[in-house]
Parts: structure tokens; C-alpha cells; sequence
């Protein structure tokens, strides 16, 4: 089952329509999941579609273009108006090495147009998406194009892909130094591999973990006490808390509860 609110910031307000599908069993160790992501404003109504940073890598197709968005390390927004679409493959966390040797830290917070990354056999399949009028007909044209470049002898992607899964069944995680232990590493070997294979450092993806989860909390609670819920993610302090939490979402933590359907 697909969690289709994951990342996506306030999500109870939508005015679109948003279908997530697993990958075929061959695109598994790659794919996350592939999104389609469509609208139909009437004239003089939009909204702003936000999700939170994300360390994955994602090839898009929207507006006749193929694009290779980086891992974000900011809040990703979107406005929505009168009529569209938007096709997104995202990749695991450290994936994209798999079809691309070159590392995601060269285009993190980066879009950029598919050809450059991925050469000129991506243009064939871009012309063959925006032709095809079916979704299924879409997902079909993408998935073979990736499944014709997936490599499996990269040992290290399974070493991430764990890390990661720690970092989100650990609500204990809050430092670099226990995410290494667990995957018996040196701090600095585990910083290295993020580096070249992800884009983004460890102690950045843990963050963005837990204040994904105080998102989630605020959206589903009455009531939040922030200091307390600060140092249940590993704050020392509840200013700390709130400056990152606004740095990943655009809004303080006060505000962003306000917003939320239990306020």
C-alpha cells in the first residue's frame, strides 16, 4: 500500500488529483514509486502544491520536457492553474547510481533537462510519452526505457537503502555516529557514501526525518507542545527546533499546527 500524503504538505487542502504506482518487479531496486499528478483549475483558482526536501533523485516529464530534479534540500513548490500534468519516476535514495556514474551532489537543488544526464536516448522516449494518451500507456514507455539501463552490481545501494530504513524505524537516531554503528561503519565511510551516492550528508537526511515525523504530528494532533516534542527529536533546545523546521517547510511550527485540520 502507497502512503500518498508521504512528504506532501498539507495535503488535506487538494484540488488535484494524485496517483502513486509501485514499479514492475524488475525496477524494484530503483524506482520508489512512479507519480502522476494532474489538474484542472477553473479560471482565477490555483494552489500551490508543497512537499518537503527529499534525497532522492526523480526523472520528470511535464510541459513536453524530460528533467533530472536532484535530491532537494529545500521546501519544493509548485503553482497549479488552469490545466495540467506531471509524470515522475523517484528514485531510492542512492539509486540513481545504478544508471548514472556520476554522483547526485552535482545537481542537488538542481533541475536539469534529461538529455544532459542521461544522453540522447532519452529523447526518443520523451517524444513517445507526450504522444501516448493513456496513463498506463505512459508508465509503460518510462518503465522499459529504465529498465534497459539497471545495473546490478552496485553493492553499495543496499548498504543506503538499509540506512535510510534505519533512520525512519529508529525514532533514536538523531546523530551520524548511531546511524554508523548500525551499519558498522566509520562515521567518515558512512559520510563518504552519502556523498558520492546520495547528495545529500547523513546528518541532513536525519533531520529531515524527524521533522517530517513533527509534521505528521502537528497534522494529526489537537494540541502539540512544542518543547516537548523538541526534545523528542533530539533538540537541545526549542529554538533550535523551530528554525529548522521552518528552514524545511517555509513556516514555524505555530503556524504550520494552525493550519492543520485537528487545529
Amino acid at each position: 500500500m502507497i502512503d500518498y500524503t508521504t512528504g506532501i504538505l498539507r495535503h488535506h487542502i487538494k484540488k488535484y488529483r494524485m496517483v502513486r504506482t509501485l514499479p514492475c518487479e524488475a525496477l524494484q531496486p530503483l524506482i520508489e514509486f512512479f507519480y502522476e499528478i494532474s489538474w484542472n483549475m477553473s479560471a482565477g483558482e490555483n494552489q500551490r502544491l508543497e512537499s518537503l526536501p527529499a534525497p532522492s533523485v526523480h526523472l520528470i516529464f511535464m510541459n513536453g520536457e524530460a528533467e533530472i530534479s536532484g535530491p532537494i534540500k529545500r521546501r519544493f513548490s509548485y503553482l497549479m492553474e488552469n490545466q495540467g500534468c506531471l509524470f515522475g519516476a523517484k528514485f531510492w535514495p542512492g539509486a540513481f547510481r545504478m544508471i548514472c556514474d556520476k554522483s547526485p551532489s552535482i545537481w542537488t537543488d538542481k533541475r536539469l533537462p534529461a538529455g544532459l544526464i542521461l544522453g540522447d536516448s532519452v529523447l526518443p522516449v520523451k517524444n513517445a510519452f507526450f504522444r501516448a494518451d493513456q496513463a498506463g500507456e505512459r508508465l509503460s514507455i518510462v518503465q522499459k526505457y529504465l529498465s534497459c539501463f539497471i545495473q546490478s552490481n552496485e553493492e553499495r545501494i543496499p548498504i543506503i537503502k538499509k540506512a535510510f530504513a534505519d533512520i525512519e524505524r529508529h525514532k533514536s537516531i538523531f546523530t551520524v555516529a548511531q546511524l554508523a554503528a548500525l551499519q558498522k561503519m566509520t562515521v567518515r565511510s558512512l559520510q563518504r557514501l552519502f556523498k558520492e551516492y546520495v547528495g545529500v550528508s547523513p546528518k541532513w537526511a536525519i533531520q529531515l526525518f524527524r521533522l517530517r515525523e513533527a509534521a505528521v504530528q502537528m497534522e494529526s494532533q489537537s494540541f502539540i507542545d512544542f518543547s516537548r516534542l523538541a526534545l523528542e527529536l533530539g533538540y537541545s533546545d526549542q529554538a533550535h527546533f523551530c528554525k529548522d523546521f521552518k528552514r524545511m517547510t517555509g513556516q514555524t511550527p505555530k503556524s504550520y499546527a494552525l493550519c492543520s485540520p485537528e487545529a
